[in-house]
This record gives C-alpha cells, structure tokens and sequence, in this order.
C-alpha cells in the first residue's frame, strides 16, 4: 500500500508499506514549508474579500464541470458518554466510549441532486447491535450545509457576504501551493451560521481545508456545540480535468440530556478513489 502524509505548512511525504499479522510502527517526519506571515494590516477593504469572490467563482465553474463521480468511504462512528466507564487509553479530556460504529460505503452522485450510497459492510460494538455508520460526508462546496432541519449558509455560498465577515489572516504552503488562511465571522447569533477558518488555494481559488463550528442557532437540540475539518484533495476526470473533492471529514459534537447524561461524538469519514464524469 501507498501512503502519503500531509499537512498545510509541510511537505508531503509517501511511503509503501506491506499489510501483515504482526503490529507496525511508522515514524513520519514531514519537512517544514513556507509559513509566510500570521498577520496582515490592510485599509479598506479586507483582501479576503476577493479571494471569496474568486472562490465562488471557482465553485461555480467547478458545479457546472461535475456531470457525476462514484466513490469508496469509510466512517467511524465514536460515542462517548460519562455514564461510560473510562480506560487507561481515553484521552484525559474526553469521556469514557459509549459505542463505537463503522462501515464501509460505495457512493454515487449525478448531476444535479442524486445521490445513492450502498453499505458494502458494517460493525459495531456489542452494546449497539442495531447500530448503523453511513457517511455523512458534508460538503462545503454546497450552497447549503443540511442538518437535521437546519440549512446553513457555506462560507462560499453564492450568497456568503449576506452571512460572513472575511479576514485575511495569513499565509501558508502545502508542497509547491501557497495557501490563504481567512478568518470567517458570522455576522448574526440568530440564524444558523459557521465561524472558524477556511484554506484556499492561490491561483486556483479552491478550498483546501475548513475548520469550522456552528453558532448556538446552528446547534441540534441537546448539543452544545458541532465542528466541523475538513479537507480536500485533488482528482482529475477522463478529459483530465482537475477538481477538489472532499477526502477526509472530521465532525466533533458536545452536549448534554437533562444536564446529567452528557455525550461527546466523533464523526471520521476518509473518501477515496473517486471516478469522475
């Protein structure tokens, strides 16, 4: 197998490895790349403005290329609660494992609302024994982010600046990119919107990564909070035509039922091996 380490401000690093019954140990250490400035000072208007233009621009160009894709996905479901006991393995700010889901996806997409997504297989621990984990693979490309009954305005939305604030915050690399780091700040406590930061490619304007969290109006009853990582990879079509597709989606949840039981929830979702068109 093939793997290759990434991370925003390094060079990415691939290794081969062989897959057998004895445990493995890889160390990985990713060279240090270009992190140009942390802070800018600008009169008038914030240059992430234009940036956020160019990437809905992008997003637009980017919609009307995706005719359909299929692809493979695996989710990780992680539930913990207080009323779970807690191993010498939780982390020491997290609660005890509740449940634990996974599964293993084929998923299909066609132009313009289609989606159809096949469980090729599942399992979970013995407490949860009706227990399903398909993914739930948001996409920030998408005018809207679903969820349960709330619709939340995407920081590139055709109509972001109606929901967000933009601030350039700085500069980094990932290879041979250069990578805008912009602050997104919602403007309203009322409706349901994001704040965090978001990752776009110079040049190109796509997205590369998103870090975000809800605002108290964007919260599910009985959460306190929902974040959402996610990061995106390129892939190209049969005519060789480039797109960012979501590669890996991290959704981290808190909250509480009746202030006693309190929950903590993991959502890890990796995508892989898109065709597309």
């Amino acid at each position: 197998y093939k793997i290759s380490f990434s991370n925003l401000g390094y060079y990415s690093v691939e290794k081969f490895i062989t897959v057998n019954n004895e445990n493995q140990m890889i160390n990985i250490e990713l060279e240090r790349g270009g992190v140009y400035t942390e802070e800018i000072e600008v009169l008038g208007e914030d240059p992430a403005y234009d940036i956020i233009r160019k990437s809905i621009q992008y997003k637009k160009k980017f919609k009307a290329d995706l005719i359909q894709f299929d692809y493979d996905a695996f989710t990780k479901y992680v539930i913990r609660s207080n009323i779970a006991g807690k191993d010498s393995l939780s982390e020491k700010d997290k609660l005890g494992i509740f449940g634990i889901l996974e599964s293993e996806t084929k998923g299909y997409f066609k132009a313009p609302d289609e989606e159809k997504q096949i469980v090729k297989s599942k399992k979970e621990t013995a407490n949860i024994a009706r227990g399903f984990a398909i993914p739930f693979i948001v996409n920030f490309y998408d005018e809207k982010i679903e969820l349960g009954e709330l619709r939340i305005p995407g920081p590139i939305s055709d109509d972001a600046f109606d929901s967000y604030e933009y601030k350039l915050k700085g500069f980094t690399s990932l290879d041979s990119l250069k990578i805008f780091k912009i602050q997104v700040t919602n403007k309203s406590e009322i409706s349901p919107q994001f704040r965090g930061v978001v990752y776009i490619i110079d040049s190109i304007y796509a997205l590369k990564k998103v870090d975000l969290l809800t605002n108290d109006a964007g919260v599910l009853r009985g959460l306190d909070s929902i974040r959402f990582v996610q990061k995106f990879s390129e892939f190209k079509d049969i005519k060789k035509k480039n797109f960012w597709m979501p590669t890996d989606v991290q959704i981290y949840a808190d909250g509480s039922f009746a202030g006693i039981v309190k929950i903590q929830a993991e959502v890890y979702t990796v995508v892989s091996d898109y065709n597309i068109n």
